[in-house]
């Protein structure tokens, strides 16, 4: 009797496997149910896949791992590749795929695998499913690679930060987690955004993939983009200005090689405020990746940035806040403020279109009826959930906690405020970080501010037009990064700003 029947399920079914016996060892053939070709192409990140490879040896035993990081760094193409070599090392493994973003999903998915073990068409919903369990179990050796495993929640995976009446409603749902092949052989990978996905497999077991280290990216380039060595001039600031992340990498490379155009052209173009985001938007055909999901750097991440929404709140809020600061040191002190400043304005306006005005600032009553302690503890729920999420990196420090932010998470988050319908939350959020950094800086009343503002007027007067310009072009430059170029203020700033060259002009002529 094959192991299927040893299992004491009600009501399982024996599945009826139509391979041919294997030959050598006897038994049903292996299946495999893999939904992407094999990458010929996969540029091998040696570190990561020596760890993934210690984890998850081509053993007769059970054993499960975990790859997690932003969306676009690479983990699906890692798993890809272990997943094929499996299959070559290892003749007698079966090897299936699922997708899990989602109960349809997973459970479309474990539909196609019921039909390549031969289960009954007619089955579905949970006997589907614990079925495609047991027949995977019945194999002799068998991977299962989880893909897209970004809602924990859908496998029992709790998070603190979620509001009360979402963790009621994810009571009533199916937990899928009975549906994870389990017993003495077997592997299953894992593969998500979050970094909780290491309570399921174990803290050990998750392994973290982030940018690529420059000899991988350099690879990657030259391949994806069929680029020589005679044509990497500007390659090293073009890994830099990306980060070495992966799919903008990708994107870069074929922009490149499908516009006929060299590295520094396309840097050109990155440098172009107008030209960036229509170059970093652009999206192509990628067979080795999920169809119907984009590629494009200033989209892949809102997913993740929904998901944080759906979550909590506060957390959604300061992610939008720090977009509009430094990406590189950003002090506990700066996140403190923001969710003092954040609740603060929810306390004051009651619901979340409100623009706040530069009359209503109190830098005493900023912080009232809040408990420092509560808002610190809020602080670091948020500060955690966003490096989960590999938002937020923490930066090595004695003294105090400090992190960065991903640069291209930044634009990609101020490029999704600029949709036409996000145009009260760009003037908020980009408000609401400017008074965050008011408040942390000193002489931060508003007469501060109004000195700094009534500057240019006073050198406009001494008709000293060379420093009037400068500081109208600096704070120009801002505004129209903070509240946009159609902005009244914005308008208003270049109108004078024009008047005064004229003014220099003339009186030089």
């Amino acid at each position: 009797m094959s192991s299927l029947g040893r299992i004491s399920f009600p009501t399982f079914l024996e599945p009826q496997i139509s391979q041919a016996s294997d030959g050598e060892h006897g038994g049903p053939a292996p299946c495999y149910s893999i939904p992407f070709p094999r990458n010929e192409g996969v540029i091998h990140r040696t570190t990561i896949s020596n760890r993934l490879a210690a984890l998850l040896p081509p053993s007769r035993e059970y054993h499960n791992a975990a790859l997690w990081g932003l969306g676009g760094s690479g983990k699906t193409q890692i798993a890809l590749d272990y997943a094929y070599r499996r299959c070559y090392d290892d003749p007698a493994c079966s090897v299936f795929w699922v997708h899990a973003d989602s109960e349809t999903s997973f459970t479309q998915n474990y539909k196609s695998i019921a039909r390549k073990l031969g289960l009954p068409e007619s089955l579905s919903g949970k006997d589907l499913l614990m079925n495609v369990r047991a027949g995977i179990e019945g194999n002799r050796c068998w991977l299962l690679v989880i893909d897209n495993a970004d809602n924990l929640q859908l496998f029992g995976v709790r998070n603190v930060l979620r509001i009360k009446d979402q963790d009621q409603a994810e009571d009533t749902a199916l937990n899928l987690s009975e549906f994870i092949p389990r017993g003495p052989v077997g592997t299953v990978l894992w593969i998500s955004r979050d970094k909780e996905i290491g309570s399921i497999v174990g803290a050990r077991r998750a392994i973290e993939v982030t940018r690529m280290v420059e000899d991988e990216a350099l690879e990657l380039l030259k391949t994806v983009g069929d680029i020589g060595n005679d044509e990497l001039d500007g390659a090293p600031e073009l890994l830099a200005e990306l980060g070495c992340f992966p799919l903008a990498l990708s994107q870069a490379a074929t922009f490149r090689r499908k516009m006929s155009i060299t590295i520094r052209e396309y840097l050109s173009r990155l440098a172009n405020r107008r030209k960036r985001w229509n170059v970093l938007q652009t999206s192509a055909h990628d067979p080795y990746r999920r169809q119907g999901l984009t590629n494009s750097i200033l989209k892949t991440w809102d997913t993740s940035v929904e998901q944080i929404r759906q979550e909590n709140e506060v957390v959604f809020d300061i992610l939008h806040i720090l977009a509009f600061l430094d990406n590189q040191n950003i002090s506990f002190e700066i996140l403190h403020q923001a969710v003092t400043r954040r609740n603060k304005w929810i306390r004051d306006d009651g619901e979340k279109d409100k623009n706040d005005s530069e009359d209503e600032y109190d830098k005493e009553g900023s912080s009232e009826d809040d408990s420092d302690g509560e808002v610190e503890e809020e602080a670091l729920w948020v500060a955690a959930r966003l490096q989960q999420l590999s938002f937020l990196q923490p930066r090595a420090s004695k003294d105090s906690r400090t992190y960065e932010m991903n640069k291209l998470v930044q634009e990609a988050v101020l490029y999704a405020l600029t949709d036409k319908d996000r145009r009260k939350d760009q003037v908020r959020y980009s408000r609401l970080a400017l008074w965050v950094v008011a408040d942390l800086l000193p002489n931060n009343g508003p007469g501060y501010w109004e000195g700094w503002a009534s500057l240019p007027a006073t050198y406009r007067g001494q008709r000293k037009y060379k420093e009037t310009t400068k500081i109208n072009t600096q704070g120009l430059a801002l505004q129209r990064d903070i509240l946009g170029e159609r902005d009244s203020e914005t308008m208003q700033n270049i109108d004078t700003r024009r008047d005064i060259l004229w003014a220099g002009d003339s009186t030089m002529r």
